[in-house]
Parts: structure tokens; C-alpha cells; sequence
């Protein structure tokens, strides 16, 4: 039915008859105005024509403008061909053509006769197309949307309107148009058609245009909706009863519309196969009764579950002011292959969205603000959440950041999964919550655990929470990807105000937990912390810096007898941290790898490392790998980073290749609680083995010799071996933290470097 369709023209090229008596109209400057489709015929019979060429030679009557035109097949076992008119056919005036038709060869097979067309001066403009969209549309509307009996008028009316396309030119046929009005009044729909003599189609469009705002709303209310059945949308009248008469009509499945306006309504079942669709989620309003006691909208069995709800364009207000019960806005329950896109859900104490249990879930394009959550899934499998925000969660009103503890760290998360798997959430932002931006850990209904596991955030940006940007409890097989944690840790009660939380009981609880690239930066404590043990847990290729203590906290001061196992931090730039780059304590198997870790202890208060590596008597760091690691201070405050790595309570361990130089006191500190099997070298700024060639001169007098070694502190290793003749008298060896001494009970000849000695030493 579009305009489009009404620019198609099927030429018939007999190859008995080979004139064309009737002219074939185009539009100055546009190229589009006609889609020919040429079909040669022999007789009246149809041609296969595999391997043939058309083209088409033009000339115009009043200048000397002439071409061709090479015309593309569209089935040559049919002998079909396809010619859009060409730019330069588009001046005004008359072109007298010929088709020839070229064989296998390019050879001359047949020529036409008195091909005309005629290009006058009018034009089509942008709002022909605009207007063009606008009947497509209207027409796909109707006939998505309609009852069933104007729904099979209006089919009759596009099998008309099909029937008489090929006679429509280009300017518009009066007669046609006064039918299409006709017959769309019938329904309710007023189209203004222009008046007076021979119309142009641009004087017709206007018009059209001029009447868009109010077809638009007419629009509305001819489709099957809820004004239909009596919604008023005026904020005012209780529209309950006729949304869910509307939604009850569909009872194999369907699209419910919600035009412009605030619909008042208690709440509303939605069965399976049903749509719910607003005009927008700014001006399209469902908006819970004051004092409902109920949720605002629910799928409708609560024991089985519904499958293939949508619901898009609409906003979805919990009336918090006028509601004091702790009920949800949108409640799916048990559900499957339901999405949300496009939606406002807000104001309530209860969650904005609650999805409890259930799988398919797709969420996006949404906000969703001011209530106990953003977003609470509780169980959910196999669902993504995409570009949508949550914000501002809040506690309740008795709440005070002073208050009842316990109640303050009951929910108030931007996005939650309490238990679930193989979940999404990406390119998503939560900001302005009670206490965490997003929360993944386990959960119980009373009876089972679920663990919260295979859970992946991708470009995900959390601040400005009040505890953590993200946390993890209880979970594993939890993925970021790039995203980013900043300003968190806002409320003073919470024990996390980390940009990364990570809390288990334990490597039995909290494992395989991965950080692949992103920042976590100027968060209230640290930037990643995990404290309460854990296994597998890496940060990769991150940017952590100025935050409130340590850039990355592995380990608290007695680890509540949890160990940490298997921990990979590698190409992590942490730097101006208020105390420590990086606080590790009591890992069993430690990967730490080409990071950087400078400019830190920007607090000042305990003089602290770059790196600090530790542990206790009872729970020592073990079979450790530290390799690589850059550790520096060149900030331009007075007070800097104090040492580069310090490591104590260790064993089973390498330290080696790292560059420590450039801090205030020392380059690495080595612990007096270090185990023997632990293994110093190759650090840069910090000399734990050295050794060489050394030659001096004999007095004949002179029996005792003293070679600076240049370790770190007294060599643990050491050997002295006579590289000349004169060196090789009986003699003893002794060490110091600066010397190897080597004495000899009857001096050496004189002579020149005749007292030569190999030498090594080793911490």
C-alpha cells in the first residue's frame, strides 16, 4: 500500500508489437520515481533469455542531451529485466527511447520503436516519504491491533487498494484518494484530503502533515486498547477494571495499548503471549492507586509461571508517597522468555522489578530508581540485563545512616541475584544506592541453597554507593569485564565500602572469581578487597588507584581463619592509594606479575609499601611467584612511598626480577619470619647475589685481603676461589654484612694484580 509500491509499472515488450503508444511519466530530479519492470514476450508467450543483455538509448526532442543505459536482469529464464530511470533521464522535457535487446554475442537481436517519456517539473519531497512511512505504519498498526471483524474491512479495503495500483500515476488520483478516506472514516479515522482543481501531491502531503498530531491520537483509540474498554488515563478515575478487561479480551494472545496519560489502577494479571505497550515511557503512565496494598502488575499464575510477556514503552510508577506497604512494582514470577525493554519502574518499598525464579528473563534500555532494590532476581537463570540503570535504592524511611543496622544492610542494591546462573549484565549503571551497586551471592528459600554462579558483567559503572560498587557473597564463576567501580563506601556503618567486595567463608565458598581489565578508583576504603578467604580469584590487566586505604586488600589482620588460595594478580597498575598498593596476607599460592605499584601511602600515617606481602606464624604465604613487579615513588609529595615490596612470613617462595628502586627508605624489606626454602634474586635495587674477578696487588708484607660484595645483608652463600699462582696459598675465609675477607698466615710475593681471586655470594 505505500507509495512505493505505487511507482512499480510492468512494461510488457512483445517482440511482434514492439511500439509502446503510451507515454511513461517521471519526476524531474528523481532518480526513484519509477521502477520499470520489462517483460519481452514472444506472442504473448514467455521468453527464456539466459545470457541476453537490455539496454536502453535515449535521446531528448528539445536539446541534445542522449545516453544509454544498461538495464540488470531480474530473472532471464523469464525474461525479466529491472530499469530505474537514471539521473541524467530526469530533466524536464520528452525523451523519445529504444530498448535493445543483445544476444550471447552483444550482437543486436531486437530494437523497439517509439519509446517515450515524459519528465515534468514536479518533485518529491522528504514529507512524501515521511507520509510514506506514516501509511505503513498506520496500516501495520491496524492490523496487528484491531478486533477481528475491523481488522477484516480494513484487509478488503488494502486488497482494493493493491487492485488499483497499477493505475495511480504519479500525481495523484482524486477519486482513489476520496475511497481511502471513505473507507478509513468508516473506522473512525478522519484523513483531510485536498480540494480543488488537479491537486499536486505536494499540496496533498501537507495536508496530510498538518493533521499527523491529531491522526496520531485517533490512532490510538482505534486500535485495540484500553480506552476501548473504558481507561481514562486522566490520573484521576481507577482504571483497573478496564485495563484487565482489555488484557483479558486477548485470550489467545495479543498487543495491549496504552496511549498517552497516567492510568490509575490497583493491581493487574498478565497471562502468556501478551504484550503491554505504551506511546512512550515518558508520557505513557501506570501508576499504583494510593493505599492499593498490592503490587501494581504480576503475571498471572503465581504457581506455574506465564511464558512470552513483553512489556516496552511505558513507565511504571509504585506511588510511594501515597503507599507504605513493602510491595513491588512489576512482580514475574516463575516465568520464562519474558522481556522488559524500554520501561520506567519506580517510587515503592518494595523492588521496582522483582523476578523470582524463572529463566529467559531479557531486561533493557530501562531505569529503574527509589525503591528497596533496583532490580531483586531471586534464582534466575539464563537472563541478561542490558543498558539499563538503577539508582538510588534506598533504606526505609526509619532508617537513618545512625540507625538499625541490621535493617540498613537488609537489600537497598542497585541490581541483585540472590542465588541463579549463567546470568548477563552489561553496559549497565548503578549509582546513588543504600549500600551495594551490584550484588551476586547465595541464597536460600528455607528449604535449599542456590549458589549464585556463572554471572558476567561486561562495561558495567557503579558510584556513589553507599557500601561496595560491587559485591560478591557466597557465589562462584563471577566475571567482570572492563567495568569500572568509583566514589563507593558512603555509609560508615557497612564493613565493605570497597569499589570490589569479594566475601566467602572461605575457598569452599567464594572461588573462581575473575577482573579482566577496568578501574576501580577513589572508592571510600579499597579498590578490590576479598578478606574472608577464598580460591582462584584474579585481577587482570586493571587500573586501581587514589582510593581511601589499599588499592588491592587480600587477607584481614587475623583472616578469620580462612585462607586464601590461588591468587593471580597480574599487569595491575595500582597507584596513589591513601596506604598500600597492594596488602596480600596469608596466600597459598600467590601469581604476582609485571604490575606496578607507585606513588602510594598518600595518607602518610604508617609509612607504608608498595607491596606488602605477609602473613602470621600460623598461616604463612606459600609457594608464591613475584615476578616482574615495578615498585616506585616519584610524586612530588615531600612524604612518599616507603618501601617498594616488603615481605615477611613467607616460604616456598621466588622474589625475583622485580625493580624496587626509587622509593624513600628502602627497596625491599625482608622479614626476619621468612622461611628458609624462600628464594631472593635478580631484583633490581635490592643485590641479593653477586660475584666476579678481582685482582690486587702483593706487598709481600700484606697476608689479608677484603672484597665488598655489595649484598643487601650478610651473604648466606658465599665462595672464594685463587685465580693465579700467588693466590694460591693456604688461606681462610671469612664474611661480614659489607665484606668476604680472605686471610693468608704467609703473604704474597709482590707484584702487580698477582692476587687474583673468583668470588661469589648470595643471600
Amino acid at each position: 500500500m505505500s507509495l512505493d509500491n505505487f511507482r512499480n509499472r510492468t512494461i510488457i515488450w512483445d517482440t511482434v508489437n514492439k511500439d509502446f503508444p503510451q507515454p511513461i511519466q517521471i519526476m524531474q530530479g528523481d532518480v526513484n520515481a519509477r521502477t520499470l519492470l520489462i517483460k519481452i514476450v514472444d506472442n504473448g508467450v514467455e521468453l527464456d533469455l539466459t545470457g541476453h543483455l537490455l539496454k536502453l538509448t535515449y535521446q531528448y526532442t528539445n536539446n541534445s542531451n542522449s545516453g544509454f543505459v544498461m538495464i540488470s536482469p531480474k530473472d532471464l529464464t523469464k525474461g525479466e529485466f529491472i530499469l530505474v530511470i537514471p539521473t541524467e533521464m530526469t530533466t524536464t522535457g520528452v525523451i523519445e527511447a529504444n530498448l535493445i535487446l543483445l544476444n550471447e554475442s552483444l550482437e543486436q537481436v531486437i530494437v523497439s520503436k517509439f519509446l517515450t517519456f515524459i519528465s515534468d517539473n514536479s518533485t518529491v519531497t522528504d514529507l512524501a516519504q515521511e507520509v510514506n512511512n506514516k501509511i505503513d505504519d498506520f496500516t501495520k498498526l491496524l492490523l496487528e491491533n484491531m478486533p477481528q471483524v475491523m481488522r477484516s474491512e480494513l484487509n478488503d479495503l488494502h486488497a482494493q487498494t493493491d487492485s488499483n495500483m497499477s493505475n495511480i500515476e504519479l500525481k495523484a488520483n482524486k477519486t482513489d484518494l476520496d475511497n481511502l478516506k471513505t473507507a478509513i472514516t468508516s473506522q473512525g479515522v478522519e484523513i483531510t484530503t485536498a480540494r480543488g482543481t488537479a491537486p499536486t501531491l505536494n499540496v496533498r502531503l501537507n495536508k496530510m502533515d498538518d493533521k499527523d498530531a491529531e491522526t496520531t491520537a485517533q490512532l490510538a483509540d482505534i486500535v485495540t486498547n484500553v480506552k476501548l474498554y473504558g481507561a481514562k488515563g486522566d490520573e484521576v478515575t481507577d482504571d483497573t477494571l478496564a485495563i484487565q478487561n482489555a488484557i483479558n479480551s486477548l485470550t489467545n494472545g495479543g498487543t495491549i495499548y496504552f496511549p498517552n496519560g497516567t492510568y490509575i489502577s490497583r493491581l493487574v494479571t498478565i497471562p502468556s503471549n501478551i504484550t503491554i505497550k505504551g506511546a512512550s515511557k515518558e508520557k505513557t503512565i501506570l501508576k499504583l492507586k494510593a493505599n492499593a496494598g498490592t503490587q501494581l502488575l504480576k503475571n498471572a499464575d503465581a504457581t506455574n509461571g506465564n511464558t512470552g510477556i513483553t512489556i516496552e514503552d511505558i513507565q511504571f510508577d509504585g506511588n510511594l508517597a501515597n503507599n507504605a506497604a513493602d510491595k513491588d512494582v512489576l512482580v514475574f514470577d516463575k516465568c520464562k522468555n519474558i522481556t522488559i525493554k524500554n520501561i520506567v519502574a519506580h517510587s515503592s518499598m518494595g523492588a521496582p522489578l522483582l523476578l523470582n525464579k524463572g529463566s529467559f528473563y531479557t531486561v533493557k534500555d530501562s531505569e529503574f530508581y527509589n525503591g528497596k532494590y533496583g532490580v531483586y532476581a531471586f534464582w534466575v537463570n539464563d537472563s541478561t540485563f542490558e543498558n539499563c540503570v538503577f539508582r538510588n535504592s534506598r533504606p526505609y524511611e526509619a532508617d537513618t545512616l545512625n540507625g538499625n543496622r541490621a535493617s540498613l544492610l537488609s537489600g537497598r542494591d542497585g541490581h541483585q541475584f540472590k542465588g541463579g546462573h549463567r546470568n548477563t549484565v552489561s553496559n549497565c549503571i548503578s549509582f546513588g544506592n543504600a549500600v551495594q551497586g551490584f550484588d551476586s551471592h547465595s541464597e536460600t528459600d528455607g528449604v535449599t541453597v542456590d549458589r549464585c554462579t556463572d554471572i558476567v558483567y561486561v562495561n558495567c559503572i557503579s558510584y556513589n554507593n553507599g557500601a561496595s560498587g560491587f559485591n560478591v557473597a557466597g557465589a562462584n564463576d563471577i566475571h567482570y569485564s572492563n567495568c569500572i567501580a568509583y566514589g563507593n563506601g558512603g555509609v560508615t556503618e557497612q564493613d565493605g565500602y570497597h569499589g570490589l567486595n569479594l566475601y566467602g567463608s572461605g575457598e569452599t565458598d567464594l572461588f573462581n572469581i575473575t577482573v579482566n581489565g577496568g578501574s576501580f578508583h577513589n572508592n571510600n576504603k579499597s579498590g578490590i578487597a576479598a578478606i574472608h578467604g577464598g580460591r582462584s580469584l584474579s585481577i587482570i590487566n586493571a587500573k586501581i588507584h587514589d582510593n581511601g586505604y589499599d588499592g588491592i586488600n587480600m587477607g584481614s589482620p587475623d583472616n578469620n581463619g580462612y585462607k586464601l588460595k590461588d591468587i593471580k594478580i597480574i599487569d595491575v597498575d595500582s597507584y596513589a592509594n591513601g596506604t598500600h598498593g597492594m596488602y596480600l596476607k596469608g596466600i597459598v599460592g600467590l601469581h604476582l606479575i609485571n604490575n606496578s605499584s607507585f606513588n602510594n601511602d598518600k595518607l602518610q600515617a604508617g609509612f607504608k609499601t608498595g607491596i606488602l606481602i605477609t602473613g602470621t606464624s600460623t598461616n604463612l604465604t606459600t609457594d608464591a611467584i613475584i615476578r616482574g613487579n615495578r615498585c616506585y615513588d616519584d610524586s612530588a609529595r615531600a612524604t612518599k612511598q616507603r618501601v617498594g615490596m616488603e615481605i615477611d612470613y613467607t616460604d616456598y617462595s621466588v622474589i625475583e626480577g622485580n625493580n624496587l628502586r626509587g622509593n624513600a627508605v628502602s627497596t625491599l624489606n625482608w622479614g626476619a619470619n621468612n622461611g628458609s626454602n624462600s628464594k631472593r634474586s635478580k631484583n633490581i635495587g635490592h643485590v641479593t647475589e653477586n660475584g666476579g674477578l678481582i685482582a690486587f696487588n702483593g706487598t709481600g708484607s700484606l697476608t689479608y685481603f677484603s672484597i665488598a660484595h655489595g649484598l643487601v645483608s650478610t651473604p648466606t652463600k658465599f665462595s672464594v676461589t685463587p685465580n693465579s699462582t700467588d693466590a694460591k696459598g693456604e688461606s681462610y675465609v671469612t664474611v661480614d654484612a659489607t665484606n668476604i675477607h680472605v686471610s693468608f698466615p704467609n703473604a704474597p710475593v709482590s707484584g702487580a694484580n698477582n692476587v687474583k681471586f673468583v668470588w661469589t655470594a648470595e643471600v
